[in-house]
Order: structure tokens, then sequence, then C-alpha cells
């Protein structure tokens, strides 16, 4: 029997012209939470992102399959 396990990453990243450097440092985060993911086993699944007035919402959906 398999099991799937599933884990979710949520990026805010600011729209307004003078956030640059703390929109880089939100990627970069995101980078080595998804690479820890991936030396845990998962596999990115989907990738959205959320626009909104003066942010965007990246989320990430990563799964995990395990047999028994």
């Amino acid at each position: 029997m398999s099991k799937a396990f599933f884990g979710c990453i949520r990026t805010a990243l600011s729209t307004e012209a003078d956030t640059e450097f703390q929109t880089n440092q939100a990627l970069s985060r995101r980078q080595e939470e998804l690479e820890d993911y991936g030396r845990s086993g998962y596999v990115l699944t989907s990738t959205i992102s959320v626009p909104a007035v003066d942010r965007i919402t990246i989320v990430d959906t990563m799964q995990r399959i395990v047999e028994d």
C-alpha cells in the first residue's frame, strides 16, 4: 500500500518597486525550501501564483509517495 505526503510553500512577494532586496531574499528562501523538500524525496507537483493589488503569492505544492 502507498501513502502520499504533501508539503506546501507559500512565498509572498511585494510588487512595490522599492522592495527588490526583500523580494530577492524571499525568492532565495523559496529556492532553499524547494531544494530541502527535494532532498527529502518530494517532487514538485504544482506552482500557482496569486496576484493581489500590492503583492503576489507563489504557492508550491510537493508530494512524496512512500510504499509500505
